[in-house]
């Protein structure tokens, strides 16, 4: 798939109307980056693929279907050397941009970021906010569905803390999404349970080996209100 440079997906989901749609980053040979999305049948053809070019270097980490409605894209945007923006963006049944919105505020905003089409039709991203040079809070933003913020919110956790896994919504509302966190020297990978207006209400953390990073990158639910995460 693609042409001239070099394309990538990062997120691939099943069509509720059949065939896939799917999502990542489209590197021209001049070195500038713009978010990639493509629509495949059942027989993996393409029915049909988009390139969004906005300002820097951007791509994108997760695609959800908003229904009947078109997609819900969450990315990353390198717009000036050395920092990192949250990106999230509606685009049609065909693939034409709607919005764009650049999230978070001033600061590297670095990390993997994802978003989720809610039970109610808004929209919700999940991800880090930079503080300083270095560290990160996790951070969720609610959008409607035009794009517009319902709320935001930051969470300084007394670490460098990414949300980074997909989230889950479960039946009540409220939300689960894990990632990763260092306090003091030690790393961990956490899962953190929010309310429906993305008040934080518990949070697990599970110690992993340094020197390596310990993230999770995804999580699902089992039954009786379990989760795994991986």
């Amino acid at each position: 798939y693609g042409g001239n440079g070099t394309q990538g997906f990062l997120d691939l989901k099943k069509h509720p109307s059949g065939g896939y749609i799917a999502c990542g980053g489209n590197k021209a040979i001049d070195g500038s980056g713009d978010i990639y999305a493509m629509r495949l049948d059942d027989n993996l053809e393409v029915i049909w693929e988009s390139t969004i070019a906005q300002n820097g270097f951007q791509f994108a980490y997760t695609i959800d279907i908003i229904e009947d409605n078109g997609y819900f894209i969450v990315g990353k945007g390198l717009i000036t050397l050395g920092t990192a923006q949250i990106i999230a963006m509606k685009i049609d049944d065909y693939g034409q941009l709607e919005w764009h919105q650049l999230l978070g505020g001033e600061g590297n905003n670095d990390g993997r970021h994802t978003g989720k089409v809610l039970n109610d039709g808004n929209l919700l991203v999940a991800a880090s906010k930079g503080h300083s040079s270095s560290d990160k809070d996790p951070y969720l933003c609610k959008l409607s569905d035009s794009g517009e913020i319902i709320w935001e919110k930051s969470f300084q956790t007394g670490g460098n803390q990414s949300f980074s896994t997909n989230i889950l919504e479960l039946f009540d509302g409220s939300l689960v999404v894990g990632g990763g966190k260092y306090v003091f020297g030690t790393r961990y990978s956490s899962i953190t349970k929010l309310s429906e207006e993305g008040e934080p209400i518990w949070e697990q953390l599970y110690h992993g080996r340094l020197p390596i990073d310990s993230y999770f990158y995804g999580i699902n639910q089992l039954e009786n209100n379990k989760f795994i995460a991986y």
